[in-house]
């Protein structure tokens, strides 16, 4: 079991880096540094469930890739990546226009792995998991600050070791540094 988590991870890794190398040089960010540069990387945390450290890479305007590890209260760890479409304009006719929210959806993978009272457990003994996420979310990006405040909605599935569903949600914020 732990040799296909490990395949899986490593599908998950390659398929990232392929879509990160798909990046544009001249896409227009929504972040930009004094000089006009592009800050596409940025990192932070995640309070809810899960809690902990999340990071997030702009390919373009409106395309992220984003991820994080973290500990779920259901006693386990997991690592998640997740590919992002942003919706800049969707609230631009209404009075949120000029609070910066702009809404998000996506879709992704995560790992999981529990220890011996953990969650993720099947007939064979397996502690590990693997499942989908769809990722629904808002984020607030003030003007002069180089900061993403967010809150996600995240239904998904574990398909390993066995297939349930589940649910999570947060808020966190995230610093633009690059």
């Amino acid at each position: 079991m732990k040799s296909l988590a490990r395949k899986h991870a490593l599908h998950l890794l390659a398929f990232l880096g392929l879509i990160s190398g798909m990046s544009s040089a001249h896409a227009d960010f929504p972040r930009r540094s004094a000089e006009g540069r592009p800050k596409a990387l940025a990192g932070g945390v995640i309070f809810g469930e899960p809690t902990g450290l999340t990071g997030k890479y702009w390919l373009s305007r409106t395309d992220a890739i984003d991820g994080g590890l973290a500990y779920s209260f259901s006693s386990f760890m997991l690592v998640y990546a997740d590919y992002l479409v942003h919706f800049p304009k969707a609230l631009s006719n209404t009075s949120l226009s000029k609070a910066r929210l702009t809404p998000y959806f996506g879709g992704g993978a995560i790992l999981g792995f529990s220890g011996q009272g953990g969650n993720i457990k099947s007939s064979s003994g397996s502690t590990a998991g693997l499942g989908l996420r769809i990722p629904l979310g808002v984020e607030w990006m003030p003007e002069n600050l180089p900061l993403g405040i967010f809150a996600e909605l995240t239904p998904g599935m574990w398909l390993l070791p066995g297939i349930t569903g589940y649910f999570q949600g947060g808020v966190g914020a995230r610093f633009y540094f690059l």
